[in-house]
């Protein structure tokens, strides 16, 4: 159970730390090195993903490898499509489409990796 709500708390602060990020003026600069917002968002929500995952393998929900995959894909979409809209509010931001596909393809990454060793680890554990 310590587990679990381990897990919460890191998603939660996740959540409180890009929502509080989003309200505030710029704070990547591009030009020093090119697109890191793009790798701070495929990294973020990557990770938002995967915890989501393990959240829902940890209370026992009784779902296919695929599909825990596909809503944890489809939550941490809407969570960026959530962050670019509270964003498009702040004078400065610049709102778009390629920051939620960084953040879907970080999720589909990162929970491909998670899936992969998941499977990985069950068929060591059979020979």
């Amino acid at each position: 159970m310590m587990g679990i709500r381990l897990y919460i708390i890191v998603l939660l602060c996740l959540l409180l730390a890009v929502g509080f990020e989003s309200t505030l003026p710029p704070t990547i600069n591009n030009n020093v090195i090119p697109d890191l917002d793009k790798l701070a968002h495929f990294c973020v929500f990557g990770f938002m993903a995967y915890l989501i995952a393990i959240l829902m393998v940890k209370i026992k929900l009784q779902i296919p490898l695929w599909c825990l995959g596909f809503v944890s894909l489809i939550l941490v979409t809407l969570l960026g499509m959530g962050n670019e809209w509270i964003q498009s509010f702040r004078p400065g931001r610049m709102v778009g489409m390629d920051d939620v596909l960084a953040d879907m393809l970080g999720g589909l990454i990162w929970l491909t990796v998670w899936a992969m060793t998941r499977m990985r680890l069950k068929i060591d554990r059979l020979t």
